[in-house]
Protein backbone atom coordinates (compact mmCIF):
# COMPACT_ATOMS: atom_id res chain seq x y z
CA UNK A 1 0.00 0.00 0.00
CA UNK A 2 1.24 3.50 -0.85
CA UNK A 3 0.20 6.90 0.43
CA UNK A 4 -0.87 9.47 -2.15
CA UNK A 5 0.63 12.27 -0.06
CA UNK A 6 0.09 15.01 -2.64
CA UNK A 7 -3.35 14.65 -4.26
CA UNK A 8 -4.89 13.13 -1.13
CA UNK A 9 -2.67 14.89 1.38
CA UNK A 10 -0.79 18.16 1.00
CA UNK A 11 -3.02 19.47 -1.82
CA UNK A 12 -6.13 18.81 0.27
CA UNK A 13 -4.48 20.52 3.24
CA UNK A 14 -3.62 23.59 1.14
CA UNK A 15 -7.19 23.72 -0.18
CA UNK A 16 -8.56 23.55 3.36
CA UNK A 17 -6.12 26.30 4.38
CA UNK A 18 -7.55 28.49 1.61
CA UNK A 19 -10.98 28.05 3.23
CA UNK A 20 -9.72 29.05 6.66
CA UNK A 21 -9.18 25.56 8.11
CA UNK A 22 -5.97 24.35 9.73
CA UNK A 23 -4.83 20.95 8.46
CA UNK A 24 -2.22 18.38 9.41
CA UNK A 25 -1.10 15.62 7.00
CA UNK A 26 -0.27 12.23 8.53
CA UNK A 27 2.24 10.04 6.67
CA UNK A 28 1.36 6.85 8.48
CA UNK A 29 3.14 3.51 8.29
CA UNK A 30 1.80 1.38 5.46
CA UNK A 31 3.38 -1.99 6.24
CA UNK A 32 0.88 -2.75 9.01
CA UNK A 33 -2.72 -1.55 9.34
CA UNK A 34 -2.49 -1.65 13.14
CA UNK A 35 0.65 0.52 12.99
CA UNK A 36 -1.21 3.01 10.81
CA UNK A 37 -4.05 3.02 13.35
CA UNK A 38 -1.56 3.71 16.16
CA UNK A 39 -0.08 6.60 14.18
CA UNK A 40 -3.53 8.13 13.67
CA UNK A 41 -4.47 7.83 17.34
CA UNK A 42 -1.19 9.43 18.40
CA UNK A 43 -1.63 12.32 15.96
CA UNK A 44 -5.08 13.25 17.29
CA UNK A 45 -3.67 13.28 20.82
CA UNK A 46 -0.66 15.37 19.83
CA UNK A 47 -2.85 17.93 18.07
CA UNK A 48 -5.04 18.27 21.15
CA UNK A 49 -2.02 18.49 23.44
CA UNK A 50 -0.58 21.36 21.37
CA UNK A 51 -3.87 23.04 20.45
CA UNK A 52 -2.95 26.36 22.07
CA UNK A 53 0.47 26.37 20.41
CA UNK A 54 -1.03 25.60 16.98
CA UNK A 55 -3.93 28.02 17.60
CA UNK A 56 -6.56 25.40 16.86
CA UNK A 57 -9.70 24.29 18.72
CA UNK A 58 -9.10 21.08 20.64
CA UNK A 59 -12.81 20.22 20.44
CA UNK A 60 -13.01 20.56 16.64
CA UNK A 61 -10.35 18.17 15.40
CA UNK A 62 -11.63 15.88 12.67
CA UNK A 63 -10.18 13.37 10.27
CA UNK A 64 -10.44 13.10 6.48
CA UNK A 65 -9.18 10.15 4.47
CA UNK A 66 -9.37 8.71 0.98
CA UNK A 67 -9.87 5.00 0.14
CA UNK A 68 -7.60 3.13 2.60
CA UNK A 69 -7.19 6.42 4.44
CA UNK A 70 -10.99 6.65 4.68
CA UNK A 71 -11.01 3.15 6.17
CA UNK A 72 -8.51 4.42 8.74
CA UNK A 73 -10.69 7.47 9.44
CA UNK A 74 -13.68 5.23 10.17
CA UNK A 75 -11.61 2.85 12.27
CA UNK A 76 -10.29 5.79 14.29
CA UNK A 77 -13.84 7.08 14.76
CA UNK A 78 -15.29 3.74 15.89
CA UNK A 79 -12.38 2.35 17.94
CA UNK A 80 -11.20 5.36 19.93
CA UNK A 81 -11.95 4.05 23.42
CA UNK A 82 -8.95 1.71 23.56
CA UNK A 83 -5.41 2.76 22.67
CA UNK A 84 -3.75 0.66 19.99
CA UNK A 85 -0.28 1.15 21.50
CA UNK A 86 1.40 1.23 24.88
CA UNK A 87 1.36 4.58 26.71
CA UNK A 88 4.33 6.76 25.79
CA UNK A 89 3.75 9.86 27.91
CA UNK A 90 1.03 12.12 29.32
CA UNK A 91 -0.16 12.95 25.80
CA UNK A 92 -1.65 9.46 25.65
CA UNK A 93 -3.99 10.33 28.51
CA UNK A 94 -5.85 12.62 26.07
CA UNK A 95 -8.81 11.31 24.07
CA UNK A 96 -8.11 10.31 20.47
CA UNK A 97 -11.78 10.48 19.45
CA UNK A 98 -12.16 12.70 16.35
CA UNK A 99 -14.85 15.38 16.56
CA UNK A 100 -15.98 14.51 13.03
CA UNK A 101 -14.92 12.29 10.15
CA UNK A 102 -14.89 12.70 6.38
CA UNK A 103 -14.35 9.31 4.70
CA UNK A 104 -13.99 9.84 0.94
CA UNK A 105 -14.61 6.69 -1.16
CA UNK A 106 -14.11 4.47 1.93
CA UNK A 107 -12.65 1.03 1.30
CA UNK A 108 -13.08 -2.36 2.98
CA UNK A 109 -15.69 -1.55 5.64
CA UNK A 110 -18.14 -4.37 4.85
CA UNK A 111 -17.67 -8.12 5.49
CA UNK A 112 -15.34 -9.67 2.91
CA UNK A 113 -16.13 -12.64 0.67
CA UNK A 114 -12.67 -13.93 1.57
CA UNK A 115 -11.74 -12.77 5.09
CA UNK A 116 -8.04 -12.98 4.24
CA UNK A 117 -8.19 -10.95 1.03
CA UNK A 118 -10.22 -7.75 0.45
CA UNK A 119 -9.46 -7.85 -3.28
CA UNK A 120 -11.96 -10.71 -3.63
CA UNK A 121 -14.75 -8.24 -2.89
CA UNK A 122 -17.40 -7.91 -0.19
CA UNK A 123 -20.64 -9.61 0.75
CA UNK A 124 -23.79 -8.10 -0.74
CA UNK A 125 -24.99 -6.35 2.39
CA UNK A 126 -25.23 -2.85 3.79
CA UNK A 127 -24.00 -4.06 7.17
CA UNK A 128 -20.56 -2.95 8.29
CA UNK A 129 -17.92 -5.39 9.42
CA UNK A 130 -17.85 -5.88 13.20
CA UNK A 131 -14.41 -4.22 13.26
CA UNK A 132 -16.21 -0.86 12.87
CA UNK A 133 -18.73 -0.70 15.76
CA UNK A 134 -20.88 2.38 15.20
CA UNK A 135 -22.73 3.66 18.27
CA UNK A 136 -24.26 6.86 19.61
CA UNK A 137 -20.81 8.26 20.48
CA UNK A 138 -19.37 7.79 17.00
CA UNK A 139 -18.38 11.19 15.54
CA UNK A 140 -20.66 12.79 12.91
CA UNK A 141 -19.69 12.20 9.31
CA UNK A 142 -19.60 13.58 5.78
CA UNK A 143 -19.23 10.69 3.29
CA UNK A 144 -18.56 10.80 -0.47
CA UNK A 145 -18.45 7.92 -2.95
CA UNK A 146 -19.03 7.48 -6.68
CA UNK A 147 -21.75 5.14 -7.88
CA UNK A 148 -19.39 2.86 -9.80
CA UNK A 149 -16.45 2.93 -7.42
CA UNK A 150 -14.51 -0.31 -6.97
CA UNK A 151 -14.97 0.21 -3.21
CA UNK A 152 -18.73 -0.01 -3.95
CA UNK A 153 -21.43 2.56 -3.23
CA UNK A 154 -23.00 0.11 -0.75
CA UNK A 155 -20.06 0.91 1.55
CA UNK A 156 -20.99 4.59 1.84
CA UNK A 157 -24.69 3.74 2.09
CA UNK A 158 -24.02 1.17 4.80
CA UNK A 159 -21.91 3.57 6.85
CA UNK A 160 -24.49 6.34 6.56
CA UNK A 161 -27.34 4.00 7.52
CA UNK A 162 -25.40 2.68 10.52
CA UNK A 163 -24.71 6.22 11.73
CA UNK A 164 -28.32 7.26 11.23
CA UNK A 165 -29.59 4.20 13.09
CA UNK A 166 -27.29 5.11 15.99
CA UNK A 167 -28.62 8.67 16.03
CA UNK A 168 -25.37 10.16 14.73
CA UNK A 169 -25.42 13.10 12.34
CA UNK A 170 -24.35 12.07 8.85
CA UNK A 171 -24.40 13.41 5.30
CA UNK A 172 -23.66 11.11 2.36
CA UNK A 173 -23.06 12.31 -1.20
CA UNK A 174 -23.13 9.87 -4.13
CA UNK A 175 -21.31 11.16 -7.20
CA UNK A 176 -22.16 9.83 -10.68
CA UNK A 177 -18.61 10.33 -11.97
CA UNK A 178 -16.33 7.37 -12.57
CA UNK A 179 -13.60 6.87 -9.94
CA UNK A 180 -13.36 9.88 -7.66
CA UNK A 181 -9.65 9.15 -7.23
CA UNK A 182 -9.25 10.35 -10.85
CA UNK A 183 -11.44 13.43 -10.42
CA UNK A 184 -10.86 16.35 -12.75
CA UNK A 185 -8.90 19.34 -11.51
CA UNK A 186 -9.10 22.87 -12.89
CA UNK A 187 -6.18 24.93 -14.23
CA UNK A 188 -5.21 25.97 -10.70
CA UNK A 189 -5.02 22.37 -9.52
CA UNK A 190 -8.24 22.50 -7.48
CA UNK A 191 -11.04 19.95 -7.59
CA UNK A 192 -13.43 21.29 -10.21
CA UNK A 193 -16.56 21.28 -8.03
CA UNK A 194 -14.82 21.92 -4.71
CA UNK A 195 -16.67 25.18 -4.08
CA UNK A 196 -20.01 23.45 -4.60
CA UNK A 197 -19.04 20.68 -2.19
CA UNK A 198 -18.09 23.22 0.47
CA UNK A 199 -21.30 25.20 -0.05
CA UNK A 200 -23.33 22.02 0.42
CA UNK A 201 -21.29 21.09 3.47
CA UNK A 202 -21.87 24.50 5.08
CA UNK A 203 -25.59 24.33 4.35
CA UNK A 204 -26.17 20.79 5.58
CA UNK A 205 -23.63 20.56 8.39
CA UNK A 206 -23.12 23.84 10.26
CA UNK A 207 -21.66 21.86 13.18
CA UNK A 208 -18.40 21.79 11.19
CA UNK A 209 -18.23 25.56 11.13
CA UNK A 210 -19.84 26.84 14.33
CA UNK A 211 -21.44 25.66 17.55
CA UNK A 212 -25.02 25.85 16.28
CA UNK A 213 -27.39 22.96 15.93
CA UNK A 214 -26.85 20.76 12.91
CA UNK A 215 -29.30 20.55 10.02
CA UNK A 216 -29.88 16.83 9.59
CA UNK A 217 -29.78 15.38 6.11
CA UNK A 218 -31.90 12.53 4.74
CA UNK A 219 -30.44 11.26 1.43
CA UNK A 220 -33.08 10.10 -1.02
CA UNK A 221 -31.80 6.55 -1.16
CA UNK A 222 -33.14 5.92 2.34
CA UNK A 223 -36.64 6.13 0.87
CA UNK A 224 -35.91 3.70 -1.92
CA UNK A 225 -36.48 -0.02 -1.92
CA UNK A 226 -33.31 -1.85 -0.92
CA UNK A 227 -32.33 -4.91 -3.00
CA UNK A 228 -32.86 -8.41 -1.66
CA UNK A 229 -29.30 -9.70 -1.46
CA UNK A 230 -30.48 -13.14 -0.30
CA UNK A 231 -31.71 -13.88 -3.84
CA UNK A 232 -28.40 -13.04 -5.51
CA UNK A 233 -25.40 -15.27 -6.11
CA UNK A 234 -21.88 -14.27 -5.10
CA UNK A 235 -20.84 -14.33 -8.77
CA UNK A 236 -23.28 -11.64 -9.85
CA UNK A 237 -21.81 -8.25 -10.73
CA UNK A 238 -24.46 -6.21 -9.00
CA UNK A 239 -24.95 -2.50 -8.57
CA UNK A 240 -27.81 -0.71 -6.81
CA UNK A 241 -28.26 2.56 -8.64
CA UNK A 242 -31.28 4.87 -8.41
CA UNK A 243 -33.35 2.14 -6.75
CA UNK A 244 -33.13 -0.31 -9.67
CA UNK A 245 -31.16 -3.45 -10.49
CA UNK A 246 -28.80 -2.78 -13.37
Amino acid sequence: MQINKNKEGTEIAEWLNSLGFSAAVLLYRTDDRDAAFSDAQRLIRLLRAHADEYQIKADKIGVIGFSAGANLAVRLSTNWRKSAYARIDEVDDISCRPDFMMPIYPWDLRPRKNPANPWHGWLKTYELDSAYPVDAETPPAFIVQSLDDFCEIETAVGLDLALTKAGVRSMAAAEAMTDLSSAEYDKDGCLADADGIVASLRRENPWLFDSGETVSSAPEYRERRAPDYSKMSDEEDYRYVDGENR
